[in-house]
């Protein structure tokens, strides 16, 4: 559950940053348009999903002092006016998405999407 949790997070982070999300899973680091994109999703999972910061690190493959680190850098981006607004877009499509799967929405759509 954690993991599906921080992909769906990282996918969510992918389309609000429009950087592709294999920049995001990449072990090492990268520019800062997926750095930043990889500090949200982090944020997300633990945020809205409410996954521990370990499991976030196992999933990212990270330690969990980085997860904290990125977690509270994003709660210091949040005083940005533009970057708060961005960021509520996310945290509400992740909910939603939580919703939908929670309701069974998403299973039905992708066993009606198969052959």
């Amino acid at each position: 559950m954690a993991a599906a949790a921080c992909r769906l997070a990282q996918e969510i982070a992918a389309v609000g940053f429009d950087v592709p999300v294999a920049e995001i899973r990449r072990p090492s680091r990268a520019e800062n348009r997926a750095c930043d994109a990889r500090h949200v999703a982090m944020y997300l999972a633990n945020t809205t999903f409410g996954i521990s910061l370990s499991r976030i690190a196992l999933a990212f493959g990270r330690d969990r002092t980085s997860i904290a680190y990125a977690v509270r850098r994003v709660e210091e981006w949040r005083d940005d006016e533009a970057f708060e607004q961005s960021l509520q877009r996310l945290e509400g499509l992740a909910t939603a998405a939580c919703r939908a799967i929670d309701s069974g929405v998403a299973v039905k759509m992708a066993a009606e999407a198969q052959p």
